[in-house]
């Protein structure tokens, strides 16, 4: 569903809004031209300079609107799964996207918000699995007082190596009540990512149109700037930050053995059950799984508390310096803080 939001997005950002701003910069020019011609019969030629400056201001926004036309056009010709290959694209998001195509002829493998969405919603999948698994963690562990366990590493030679840890036990884990706020966010920014194209297309029109007329200028800067930030920046942020992530959950989780995840857990509840602290001695394979398990469950802490935070400062600070450079300043994070 969100990939055929992102394609027809697309096609009407692609199509749509260069329509639009074309046909009302033409509008205006010929309101424009309508009074440079009429006003020598009103006797009020002091308006044809005025009239005549206008026009090149309308002529300049048409030239605007043709160099973001190009742009745009240019940026979803792209194709972004080869673009990022497979150190950036996983392998879910790549069979999707080749496979699935968008209204007209654009491929839903060409718009940059699509792989976006896709990257950030197989993010969101691993932090649900996450979720599951910090659930039972915490479940097994405040079933006993403690634990004490005890793994053989491995042997070279004559050498050995033994892992001993000592657990005790959780009535509560506070983080997870923390992430659990860090995972609406990303649901924030799945959203936001849901909307871009759409907020671009807008954006661009409003913005450019308002650029025309000295009174909105500014405002029309401020709107292109936001309209780039949403539709542009922000995806690029996320393709790159969660894709990266989700290859490492993807590598990671595909180690994680389900047959020996079971026995695992099956061991550790059944030392839980007793009342007093216990001594489980683990193999090589189930070391090895707790190992990716931690490795699985850092990258989510990571993606969750840290690069939804980080990718969303980013684009703040675009959409602040660019519009406070071309028009009024806008804060996205103050505008997302007064929705919420």
């Amino acid at each position: 569903m969100f990939l055929l939001d992102a394609c027809t997005g697309a096609a009407i950002m692609t199509n749509g809004w260069f329509l639009v701003a074309t046909a009302g910069a033409l509008a205006v020019m010929a309101v424009l031209a309508v009074i440079y011609a009429i006003a020598p019969l009103a006797g009020r030629n002091e308006l044809r300079p005025w009239a005549r400056i206008k026009i090149f201001d309308v002529l300049f926004s048409i030239v605007l609107i043709f160099i973001f036309f190009f742009i745009i056009t240019e940026l979803n010709s792209i194709n972004y799964v080869n673009l990022f290959g497979s150190s950036l694209v996983p392998t879910t998001c790549s069979s999707s996207l080749t496979s699935a195509s968008a209204p007209g002829t654009l491929s839903c493998s060409h718009v940059l918000p699509a792989v976006a969405m896709c990257d950030l919603n197989q993010f969101n999948g691993y932090a649900g699995k996450f979720n599951i698994l910090a659930y039972l963690i915490q479940f097994f562990l405040s079933l006993s007082s403690g634990l004490n366990i005890e793994g053989d590493i491995g042997t070279w030679g004559a050498f050995s190596a033994k892992i001993s840890i000592s657990i005790s036990s959780f009535q509560n884990f506070l983080f997870l009540s923390i992430l659990f706020w860090f995972y609406i966010l990303s649901r924030v920014l799945l959203l936001l990512l849901s909307v871009s194209t759409l907020l671009l297309s807008l954006t661009l029109t409003i913005g450019l149109l308002a650029r025309i007329f000295p009174v909105t200028r500014t405002f029309g800067g401020a709107m292109i700037a936001f309209g780039m930030g949403i539709g542009i920046i922000l995806p690029l942020m996320v393709s790159l930050t969660y894709g990266y992530l989700d290859i490492g959950l993807q590598n990671t989780f595909s180690n994680i053995s389900t047959q020996t995840l079971i026995n695992t857990i099956y061991s550790f509840f059944l030392y839980a059950l007793i009342p007093i602290a216990s001594t489980i001695a683990l193999t090589q394979e189930a070391i090895s799984l707790i190992i990716n398990l931690i490795v699985f469950s850092g990258l989510v802490i990571v993606g969750l508390g840290f690069v939804s935070i980080f990718d969303l400062v980013i684009v703040d600070v675009f959409i602040r310096d660019f519009s406070q450079a071309v028009g009024e300043r806008l804060d996205l994070l103050s505008i997302l803080m007064s929705v919420a």
